[in-house]
């Protein structure tokens, strides 16, 4: 069950088609996943937006890290 089930959301604004970031116009978002013998790791990539976020059109941004060890 997710939390929007249960009545509480984030937000003000309602879900896209798809209830996910992909639903944002502009976002574009990627993900790679590697698994060979005793690897096993993945990233994902979201692209805010179709100009260049590195030098004229900055956004606010973080990374995460879930398991794994470095």
């Amino acid at each position: 069950m997710r939390a929007r089930d249960l009545g509480l959301a984030c937000g003000s604004l309602p879900p896209g088609a798809r209830n996910t970031i992909a639903d944002v116009p502009g976002v574009r978002v990627g993900h790679a996943t590697l698994n060979e013998g005793d690897t096993h790791t993945g990233v994902t990539a979201i692209v805010p937006h179709p100009g260049d976020p590195k030098f004229s059109s900055w956004v606010i941004a973080s990374r995460g890290r879930i398991g794994g060890f470095g």
